[in-house]
């Protein structure tokens, strides 16, 4: 073992039990060849060194010690999260790189069951190369079969190598199969006809909810920013009229007794715009994160899914943004000067 491995594995060593456990199944979803403990210790030391080093670039801006603490646990987690994400974006390209060939595999089996192969070598002359992922699952199970395993065996450890549900429910049909000695082809064959259906309904599903999908990035990406400039400029162009009839001096006025209806307060107000654009970029960040989430939920019932669009988001939504208020302030300081 490398000494790096060696320091990674006893780092692990301090976490928790069910930590491990996790990155253990989705780095085996995701099939990256690491020992379980290795990873799991890489990607708390990963986590540490960036949260450390984004901290002390950060430390030269405030002194404040809780900020920094509350700083270093966001970047921290944050980091652990953004690796655990990519391991599951991996997990479920391989689970519908699967799922994609399901049908064409199932039929290739069932032919060669009815041609009168045995179902154990007709699975494995289904492993063809243009099946990808699932001819290498195939590969592996043959080689379990031959070092001793049975063939259900080897099939229900093949399902523990993959996240995808579809493949689980499908051998154990194929189990089923072989123990009560039914008829195995018609079974696969009917089943490939299934997930084919379901693959076409999930396809005119997502074609009739495009336009919910376009409203929402219309929403996020262009109406949001630019509500949020136009009422930015609003303010600073109230602001910016109050400052110039004098407003302060009437206020004044009022506290000696003259009466001015329209002059609600004597108090002097300050508006801190800069909190104002801090506010307006941390709401449009926020919406396109959630947007995001929602995108990946229309298109594949599942919010993470969505989370290679944040990026794409949250940039696009700020750049309307401050397009519209750089345009909205000209337009208005012209109009008013």
């Amino acid at each position: 073992m490398k000494l790096s491995d060696r320091v990674y594995f006893t780092v692990q060593k301090f976490l928790p039990r069910f930590y491990v456990e996790i990155i253990s199944r989705k780095i085996r979803y995701a099939n990256i060849k690491i020992q379980k403990e290795v990873w799991a210790g890489f990607t708390f030391m990963v986590s540490l060194f960036i949260s450390i080093l984004i901290t002390v670039v950060m430390a030269s801006q405030t002194q404040s010690q809780g900020l920094l603490i509350a700083f270093f646990l966001g970047v921290f987690f944050a980091v652990s999260y953004t690796i655990y994400v990519i391991v599951q974006l991996m997990s479920d390209q391989r689970t519908q790189q699967i799922e994609n060939v399901l049908p064409d595999a199932l039929r290739l089996i069932s032919a060669n069951i009815k041609v009168g192969i045995t179902p154990d070598k007709a699975l494995f002359l289904s492993a063809r190369p243009e099946f990808g992922v699932f001819s290498d699952e195939i590969l592996r199970v043959a080689e379990e079969t031959i070092a001793g395993k049975t063939i259900m065996q080897a099939m229900v450890r093949m399902t523990d190598r993959t996240e995808s549900v579809l493949l689980k429910r499908v051998v154990e049909l194929i189990n089923e199969g072989l123990n009560s000695g039914g008829e195995l082809a018609s079974l696969l064959e009917k089943t490939a006809d299934d997930i084919r259906v379901s693959s076409v309904l999930n396809q005119e599903i997502q074609s009739n909810i495009g336009s919910y999908v376009i409203f929402m990035m219309l929403a996020v990406l262009i109406a949001a920013p630019m509500l949020y400039a136009t009422s930015m400029n609003f303010i600073v162009l109230t602001d910016s009229i109050k400052q110039s009839i004098g407003l302060e001096a009437l206020s004044q006025a009022a506290v000696t007794g003259v009466n001015i209806p329209f002059i609600g307060s004597s108090k002097q107000i300050s508006i801190d715009f800069g909190a104002l654009r801090l506010f307006s970029v941390i709401n449009i960040s926020i919406s396109a994160f959630f947007a995001s989430m929602l995108l990946g939920i229309f298109r594949d019932g599942q919010e993470r899914t969505g989370l290679p669009y944040v990026p794409v988001f949250i940039i696009g939504g700020l750049l309307v943004y401050f397009i519209a208020d750089a345009l909205i302030g000209g337009l208005m300081a012209g109009f008013f000067s």
